[in-house]
């Protein structure tokens, strides 16, 4: 049993190895043009086959290909759905759990199927041009850049080959004592501000805007989880206002979404669970709403001509299937486009 995996993917590690592989593609079309060299499914397979064994966990970091291929291969199957990968129910009959987006497996291990840096150490596929797997930060596991053999990924975590990450808790408990806590007017607290310096590498310094903090209170965090009053607390100075396990499955879980847009939102945790991401500018408010499974909903209102316009639309959308959508949406508000953001939010949008 690996211990520092969260307890739901333990018994992937229970008596047995855990390997992991991307984007196996096989007998996709465009192999080729990936890289000249693509071996045949065929040859895939035998090669997995030699390192998987029946009581192994097998994960596949997405872009599968012919699921019958998949079948040939034993162990326990885990899916990490990829680009390539439509329709969950297929998948769903051959493997025996399915995600539609990144997992974050430990405090310091995210699976995904893109590269997706933080404060994480990443393993991934999907970039078939590297000629490195093994990077600082990131793990690249595409069939043809790890030369198709799977990594054991439970002997990598015991090497301790993650050990030089912080991990997003720890990071979050330096800038906190950093930054002070500071009551608000309102009765919530400042619990600490969460990524104030840390965007994505191609973001220019004129383009960050702070993300001032995680704004929660204990009694929110009560109608959350009654039994969050018996949980050990991971810091002295915030034990009146919040918990170990809130800070790993929520916060942690918030935080990969947060990395996806250059712009840093406000956020804040309602009453009822979601996470609600603010953008706000003079004249103009967007909002996301984000529920447990990571299904988004959306609020916008525009001052046009001295009138208030806004928009509201109940129906969700999954927060990872339509990343790129979001990320547009953010995009346009901050560039003043109100007819883009007012049809991608509403019910007749491009998805």
């Amino acid at each position: 049993m690996l211990e520092n995996l969260y307890k739901p993917f333990q018994k992937w590690a229970d008596g047995c190895a855990i390997w992991a592989i991307s984007d196996t593609h096989f007998e996709d079309s465009d192999c080729k043009l990936m890289d000249e060299n693509w071996i045949s499914p065929e040859e895939q397979v035998k090669i997995l086959r030699k390192y998987i064994k029946k009581t192994d966990t097998f994960i596949h970091l997405g872009d599968v290909g012919n699921l019958e291929y998949i079948k040939q291969i034993p162990g326990y199957k885990v899916l990490i759905m990829g680009n390539h990968d439509t329709g969950i129910t297929k998948y769903e009959e051959v493997f025996d759990e399915v995600y539609k987006g990144p997992l974050l497996i430990s405090e310091k291990i995210l699976l995904s199927h893109e590269k997706i840096l933080g404060p994480w150490f990443n393993v991934h596929g999907h970039e078939h041009n590297e000629t490195v797997s093994k990077h600082d930060k990131h793990l690249n596991l595409a069939a043809n850049v790890c030369d198709y053999k799977p990594i054991n990924l439970s002997k990598f975590i015991q090497r301790g080959e993650a050990s030089n990450i912080k991990g997003v808790h720890r990071e979050a408990i330096e800038k906190a004592k950093k930054n002070p806590i500071k009551r608000k007017e309102n009765g919530k607290v400042e619990v600490f501000p969460f990524l104030d310096d840390t965007y994505p590498g191609n973001v220019t310094p004129e383009k960050r805007t702070k993300f001032t903090s995680l704004v929660i209170s204990r009694e929110e965090l009560v109608k959350l989880d009654k039994n969050i009053m018996k949980l050990s607390f991971w810091n002295d100075t915030l034990k009146n206002y919040i918990a170990n396990d809130v800070v790993e499955n929520a916060c942690s879980k918030i935080a990969s979404i947060l990395y996806l847009f250059d712009i840093q939102p406000e956020l804040f945790c309602t009453l009822n669970g979601e996470w609600q991401l603010e953008w706000e500018e003079k004249g103009k408010y967007l909002e996301f709403d984000i529920d447990f499974r990571n299904n988004v909903k959306f609020y916008a209102s525009w001052m046009i001509d001295g009138k208030e316009e806004e928009i509201e639309v109940e129906k969700r959308i999954p927060v990872w299937e339509n990343y790129q959508l979001l990320q547009k949406i953010v995009k346009e508000f901050a560039n003043g486009n109100w007819e883009f953001v007012k049809k991608n939010i509403g019910e007749e949008r491009d998805v």
